[in-house]
């Protein structure tokens, strides 16, 4: 029930249909995608639209919302069938619809645009809310790492000014923690390599921070034979390349898994496995650094070189503790507070159903016997296009 956009009439290449001010325009192909809209202008529509006229007996606004129902939607959706379904007005126009007088249905038009104008503002606040909640988990992990999660920062070493580190706090680097390692993808067309019983974990499973399963498995000849490491549970993986928001994702391994070649392992060192937590937390909230530093050409890659290269900042026994202590319960609530949202915006499509539902069955307004009755207005109508001359279809409008 939204325009989202229009282009000059002529750049149209194919049939066009004419519609007016009021007319209600309805998406004839894939109905399930519920596409209607009823513009204030005048204007011309693809042939993918059916263009439903102004009716004496029905408020244009009000056929609008009745078209925008769960039962009506699921009428439409099953007419046709097959990748592109389209129904037509011969198909559609079966449908029976309920027809109130004229003025309770602007009552009805009225009440719905109260109910949905709030529920459309109260869902735009959780959006808001749901979209910040990804700036405040970074926030988090950045306040985590300068220390200012739990304590004011002192006075720095002058080293370690421009990164602003409180006192007690050292620098060292991913390469000095861990041993730095990848894998590799064995030859598909080989039958030895696939199909064992090694778990392969690729860069698309690093989108959650845990990795507790593969979705492929190797053979232990593929091991052998094709130059892969398999690594421990507790292992840190990052993504070296991959589609979209991929790329500079950082996991932890809780099964012992061999990779591909897009990820670097990080194994830490015997006197630095006591960190794990910390280094994890360090590595995530680099994540638009590692980003912004890969190097290449269309597709941007990290490498081992850079991966090795990563500051870690370390805090003293007992601080980085408190802080990834402190990182756990505030993301907790943060993720407690994504699910609720998500939970109510389920909610609010409910309400909207439930909104439209009770409109189209007489409960959501109230009905005055002073209203003129539907029937007889139906009637009336009925009498005279039977006794007007016959009119032709809209006129259609050809662009080459």
């Amino acid at each position: 029930m939204r325009l989202l956009g229009t282009v000059p009439a002529g750049s149209m290449r194919s049939v066009a249909v004419h519609f007016q001010p009021g007319d209600v325009l309805y998406g004839r192909l894939r109905p399930y995608l519920n596409k209607v809209f009823r513009p204030e202008f005048e204007g011309l529509c693809s042939a993918e639209f059916i263009v439903l006229p102004p009716s004496p007996a029905i408020d244009g606004t009000y056929l609008q919302y009745m078209l925008n129902t769960a039962t009506f939607v699921e009428f439409a959706s099953h007419l046709n069938t097959g990748d592109r379904p389209r129904v037509d007005f011969d198909q559609i126009g079966e449908y029976v619809v309920p027809v109130p007088p004229l003025a309770e249905q602007c009552r009805i038009v009225g009440a719905l645009e109260e109910h949905l104008s709030e529920l459309d503002a109260a869902v735009a606040g959780l959006q808001r809310v749901q979209a910040q909640l990804p700036r405040y988990r970074a926030s988090v992990l950045h306040a985590a790492c300068d220390g200012s999660l739990i304590e004011r920062k002192s006075s720095e070493d002058p080293g370690e000014q421009s990164l602003r580190l409180p006192a007690g706090w050292t620098l060292t680097t991913v390469g000095d923690l861990a041993v730095v390692g990848t894998g590799a993808t064995p030859l598909r067309s080989n039958p030895r390599y696939f199909g064992g019983v090694v778990p392969w974990v690729t860069s698309g499973a690093l989108n959650d921070a845990f990795v507790h399963q593969a979705s492929e498995y190797v053979t232990e000849c593929a091991l052998e034979e094709c130059n892969l490491t398999l690594y421990p549970p507790g292992t840190l993986l990052i993504a070296m390349y991959g589609e979209g928001r991929t790329r500079g994702k950082c996991s932890e391994l809780m099964l012992e898994a061999t990779t591909n070649q897009a990820i670097a392992a990080i194994r830490l060192r015997p006197e630095a496995v006591h960190l794990k937590s910390w280094v994890k937390l360090c590595l995530q909230s680099q994540y638009e650094e590692m980003r912004r530093v890969a190097s290449g050409g269309v597709q941007p890659n990290l490498n081992l070189g850079l991966v090795r290269s990563i500051v870690i900042p370390v805090p003293p026994s007992g601080v980085w503790e408190k802080l990834v202590d402190e990182v756990d319960r505030r993301l907790s609530l943060a993720d407690e507070l994504d699910r609720a949202v998500s939970a109510t915006l389920v909610r609010s499509a409910a309400v909207r159903t439930s909104l439209l539902d009770r409109a189209f069955s007489g409960a959501l307004v109230s009905q005055y016997p002073a209203d003129e009755p539907a029937d007889q207005l139906v009637a009336r109508i009925r009498t005279e296009r039977a006794q007007a001359p016959t009119r032709g279809r809209r006129r259609k409008s050809a662009r080459s």
